[in-house]
Formats: structure tokens, C-alpha cells, sequence
């Protein structure tokens, strides 16, 4: 301590012997130095934080308003979009990946004026859920699993809201004030689509009593997120929405170089040297997400067991929000994925595969599973001849072998034993997604494994 104040003595003493206001030359830089040292590493954990957040609003700009002459609108704030058919190369449009079981419906709810009601049909036991997800992308839902299928009224409130829960309502608490909502109906096939479709439109959202209508907002572009804009969206953020007490410290850091909750950002009046560090920060912050998105590349079935609910790990959240939107909590769906071939090669349609499912070891589920190949440049669904680009438990005329094991057969081109247990795969490299709908115990804690894709020999 003595040693300390001597030192900050000698500094007072040396600057007060120059003649002028200012601090010496090497003072300054030394300031700078370290407030651009310190705005970068704090930055760096502002900017894996405020990912989700930062993307996830200009998702819903880009998906509520039209920003350009070449997007797809969906639907203005507080009103549910119906996508009215399942997922397929023709249709998939901006979706990455996605399924080819149900047709999915979403809205973004806007509380900032108060709250919404959610009203759901009676789907008579017809699988559905819907996927509540905050700013940072922290999921609950509501469905067949969680709510059941009958007919309900869902009070969506935003953060700190004391209001009285009318009767008949279920309370559905939000951390956020803005909040997406990602919902699958199931549909049985081409047959069936009209009447999932139907079932979809009466979900309803309406202004509850004494709610108005949001004011409009202001939303980053794709470029805000490479940008040291980026900043000033998330600080707006936090000021909106408050965090988590337990986060506290965190904010208190975020604050520190003016971009928390308790201070305003301003680009045109921030130290320089500030945004020197931020600059870099944002370089290095979206390369660790990208890493992070990437992490579990490796042989077999890739199994993550922590979607929709992340705690503190607020890199793997960043990761997974950057790979899109809307992912299912693990009791709702599993999404095993796989790249490689049980010897360990890249999957790729100029080889043929088997998946070969012994007598009582289909993937254990309370709902459907199924398995779909996606095209490993575009993440698309493949088009192929017999318009099959999922195959599982609900998939009409499969054919068990005589020991009761079911194979099927994922390649380029029809097998010789007929079209019945065949998956079509792209002529080039492609990754596989099982999805595992109302998973059981023994797939959610890994003791069932899928099993491996034998690659044929010679073909």
C-alpha cells in the first residue's frame, strides 16, 4: 500500500512540474492503452453474450417488415405465420435444415405495450409444441408434452408484470420483452396437410385487456453484427430487458466500458480508444462463435442434450444461435446428427449405406422419430424421384427382415430390393439428422445408441 501511494505521488509530482493542463504525452498513452486493453477483453464476453440477442432482432426485423424488394415477410408483430405445407427442396425457402414431419408456425411477440394472448385449438391428440424463446434463446414450450392437446389460453407477459391472471388463463412469464415463438404441428403427408394447416390457423394472438398496440421499432442489419454498431444495439437491449440478478457482476463489467444496462452508448461522444478495443473485440468474439458452432465435429452420432437451456455458457448458446433459430429443449426433440460412415469416412452419395435397426432397438420415443439427409454445402432437403426426403415409423410399407430387424437404405440411387426402405441421398457429400419427437428416458440420458452407417462393399 505505502509503495502505492508513493507511486502515485511521484506521478502527481511529475505531471504537476510540466506547465499546461493536460498530462504528459506518455500519460495519455498509457490511459488509452489501457481503456482500449480493457474495452477489448471485456468487449470480447459482451459480444459472445449479446449474440443471441443482437441476431435474434434482426431476425424478427427482417421476418416482421419489409426491409428490401427481395425478402420473405412472414408476418407483422403479435400475428402467427402459417408456412401451410411441409418442408421440401421447393419449399424449405430461408429454413436451415429443417424437418420434413411437421409444418412449422411462428410469430415474434412484441410486449413492450403490455401483454398477449395466445389461444390454442383443441388438436385431438395430434403432436404438436411450440418453442417459447427469449432473447437469448433460453426455451420453454408448449404442446402435446407440456400442455397437453386440448384447447388453452396462454397470457404471455412481459418482465416484472403484476398484473391479475384471469381465469382460464395459463401464465406464461417472459424474461424478455420481445419473444419468438418457432411451433410444429404434425401432418401425416400430402393427405393430411390441409387439416394440420386448418388446425394451425386457429392459433390466435390478441392484445389482453388494457394492452395497446407496440410502438414501432428499429432493427439491426445483417452488418450490425461485424460492425461496432453491434454495441450500441446490444446496450439498448439491456436496457430494455433486465438481466438476471445473478448476473449482476457481469453487467456491472459491460457497464464499465459504457455499454450495460445502466449506461447509454453513444458512438459519436465514446472514447476513441474505447472503440478502438471494441473493434477488435468484435473480430475475435465471432470467431470464438464460430468455432463454437463447429466444436463436435467428429465420427458417430452427434448428440446435444443441452438446446433451448444454457446457463452460464454463454459461448455454447452464441453457438447455437448462430446455426439458427428456434431449437427444441432435448425432453422435446433429440436431433442426432451424423457426418461419417462407421468407418470413419465423410458420407457421400457415390457410396451406398445401411442403417440397420435390431428387433427392439428403434429409436424409443413417446411421439414419431424419423431420419432425413441434407445436402452437406447447402444444408438443404435433396430432391430425388419418389419425394421422400424423410423416413421413419409413420413411413407407409416399410419391410422388416425375417429377424425382425429393419435396414434402410440411404444412397443415390433405387436399391435392388425396391423403393420401400430407401432414403435418397444427393450424388455429392451429405450429413444425416434423426429426430427423436417426445424422446424416452434411455435416449435422453444415452444409454439407447443409434446405431452406426455401414458403408455397402463395392458399391
Amino acid at each position: 500500500m505505502i509503495r502505492r501511494i508513493a507511486g502515485t505521488l511521484a506521478t502527481l509530482a511529475l505531471i504537476g512540474s510540466v506547465q499546461g493542463a493536460g498530462p504528459l504525452p506518455d500519460v495519455q498513452r498509457d490511459i488509452d492503452e489501457r481503456e482500449e486493453s480493457l474495452a477489448y477483453h471485456i468487449g470480447v464476453q459482451a459480444y459472445v453474450y449479446g449474440y443471441p440477442a443482437v441476431d435474434l432482432m434482426h431476425v424478427m426485423g427482417r421476418e416482421t417488415r419489409r426491409a428490401d424488394g427481395v425478402q420473405r415477410v412472414y408476418a407483422p408483430v403479435n400475428t402467427m405465420f402459417n408456412y401451410r405445407t411441409l418442408a421440401t427442396p421447393g419449399t424449405e425457402g430461408d429454413l436451415r435444415a429443417p424437418n420434413n414431419d411437421t409444418i412449422y408456425f411462428s410469430a415474434w411477440l412484441d410486449l413492450s405495450a403490455g401483454p398477449v394472448v395466445l389461444d390454442v385449438p383443441d388438436t385431438a391428440g395430434r403432436y404438436y409444441t411450440v418453442a417459447i424463446s427469449d432473447l437469448y434463446a433460453e426455451t420453454e414450450h408448449i404442446g402435446r408434452r407440456t400442455t397437453g392437446t386440448g384447447a388453452g389460453r396462454f397470457l404471455f407477459v412481459p418482465p416484472g408484470w403484476q398484473g391479475a391472471l384471469p381465469a382460464g388463463m395459463q401464465l406464461i412469464e417472459n424474461s424478455t420483452t420481445v419473444v419468438y415463438l418457432l411451433g410444429r404441428m404434425y401432418s401425416a403427408g400430402d393427405a393430411d396437410m390441409e387439416e394440420a394447416s386448418r388446425l394451425i390457423d386457429a392459433f390466435r394472438i390478441s392484445a389482453h385487456e388494457g394492452s395497446h398496440e407496440p410502438a414501432p421499432r428499429d432493427f439491426p442489419v445483417r452488418e450490425d453484427l461485424q460492425r461496432v454498431e453491434f454495441f450500441t444495439w446490444l446496450n439498448r437491449i439491456l436496457r430494455e430487458s433486465p438481466t438476471r440478478a445473478d448476473e449482476a457482476a457481469l453487467m456491472a463489467q459491460f457497464d464499465r466500458i459504457g455499454v450495460g444496462p445502466s449506461q447509454v452508448f453513444d458512438l459519436a461522444t465514446a472514447n476513441p480508444a474505447v472503440v478502438a478495443g471494441l473493434q477488435r473485440a468484435l473480430k475475435d468474439g465471432a470467431r470464438l462463435i464460430e468455432l463454437a458452432a463447429r466444436e463436435r465435429v467428429e465420427p458417430g452420432w452427434i448428440v446435444l442434450r443441452d438446446l433451448g437451456t444454457y446457463g452460464y455458457n454463454y459461448l455454447r448458446r452464441a453457438g447455437v444461435v448462430r446455426t439458427g433459430t428456434g431449437a427444441n429443449r432435448a425432453e422435446e426433440n433429440l436431433y442426432p446428427a451424423n457426418l461419417f460412415s462407421a468407418d470413419g469416412k465423410l458420407l457421400h452419395g457415390g457410396q451406398r449405406y445401411t442403417l440397420t435397426f435390431e428387433k427392439g432397438g428403434l429409436p424409443p420415443v413417446d411421439a414419431f422419430w424419423s431420419i432425413s439427409v441434407y445436402d452437406a454445402r447447402t444444408h438443404a432437403l435433396v430432391e430425388n424421384p419418389i419425394r421422400r426426403y424423410s423416413i421413419g415409423d409413420r413411413t407407409p410399407g416399410l419391410v422388416h427382415g425375417e429377424d425382425g430387424a429393419l435396414t434402410l437404405h440411404l444412397q443415390a440411387d433405387e436399391p435392388a430390393e425396391g423403393p420401400h426402405n430407401w432414403l435418397p441421398t444427393p450424388s455429392g457429400a451429405f450429413y444425416v439428422i434423426a429426430r427423436l419427437y417426445q424422446p424416452r428416458q434411455e435416449a435422453l440420458t444415452g444409454a439407447y445408441v443409434l446405431p452406426p452407417l455401414w458403408p455397402v462393399p463395392g458399391s
